[in-house]
């Protein structure tokens, strides 16, 4: 076999189980690619890793989707995954409602306007609701550092095993960015190539996840899940997974007009600024 060239990943947590479509290595073997995952941190220390140079692509969305907004040259290429989070709160929670004078973990801003939405529906007014400190897996909860928060498989399945309740699911929520692939400018300028076999392998593999449960499971072990685990976080990813890679041009609005909202930019943001569908769309024609 021809030499792997190794390409980064920038995740915010290597346990995350939208992880798992990168250490399916097979189909990024055959496109000539070994995928690193790396983890320099989250939100904007992720969008200054792919600005640096230091990661080639990153799975994380919310952050450089707003520094795209904000004019940070960088763009999304390929969706994977647009839908996972689910709100979990201590178990003397028992509804929505309850959550009146309590306070949510503090979140992207993408990921939050969702959450009012939902809130909304279920009667309770997000100006009822504080805004706690980051908490990003159920020992937050725990401890006591805030009621709520929003979480990700495998946290989701950690959260039930610690007898932490769901308050809304991932359908309820809708669909705030979640998982997939943002590049630089000048990595789509210089190396379109590798972008074209990066696109079409990270396809492969969420297809191959699809239709392979043998392989899924393991994979999810391999991140490092607990075996008791392993099933509940497959069942709340796998049914989110997307093999098409696009977005509707009304979620791609959606997400722009909250990232501008969240970032104080004031002047029309067309959708080319942020999304780049373009290669994706050739594979899809070829």
């Amino acid at each position: 076999m021809a030499e792997q060239k190794e390409v980064s990943v920038a995740t915010a947590h290597s346990g995350l189980t939208g992880n798992i479509v990168f250490l399916n290595r097979e189909p990024y073997q055959r496109e000539g690619l070994r995928v690193q995952l790396i983890c320099p941190g989250t939100g904007r220390a992720i969008v200054e890793a792919l600005l640096r140079g230091e990661a080639d692509y990153t799975n994380v969305l919310a952050g450089p989707i707003m520094a795209a907004v904000g004019g940070a040259p960088l763009k999304f290429v390929l969706d994977y995954q647009h839908r996972g989070w689910e709100l979990w709160a201590r178990p003397e929670i028992m509804t929505v409602s309850d959550l009146v004078g309590k306070t949510i973990a503090q979140t992207s801003p993408l990921a939050e306007k969702y959450l009012h939405a939902a809130l909304q529906r279920h009667g309770v007014d997000p100006r009822a609701v504080r805004t706690g400190q980051p908490v990003f897996s159920p020992q937050g909860i725990l401890a006591g550092e805030v009621d709520a928060a929003l979480l990700l498989a495998p946290m989701t399945a950690e959260a039930e095993r610690a007898g932490l309740r769901r308050l809304l699911g991932a359908a309820e929520i809708g669909d705030p960015p979640t998982y997939g692939l943002m590049t630089t400018d000048e990595r789509l300028r210089s190396h379109p190539d590798e972008v074209r076999r990066m696109i079409r392998a990270t396809l492969n593999s969420v297809r191959q996840l699809l239709e392979d449960p043998t392989r899924r499971f393991a994979l999810v072990k391999e991140l490092g899940t607990p075996d008791e685990l392993v099933e509940a976080a497959l069942e709340a990813t796998i049914g989110h997974l997307d093999a098409t890679g696009d977005i509707p041009a009304e979620t791609q609005r959606r997400w722009i007009e909250i990232a501008c909202e969240a970032t104080g930019v004031q002047h029309p943001v067309p959708l080319t600024q942020v999304f780049d569908f373009g290669i994706l769309h050739q594979l899809e024609s070829a």
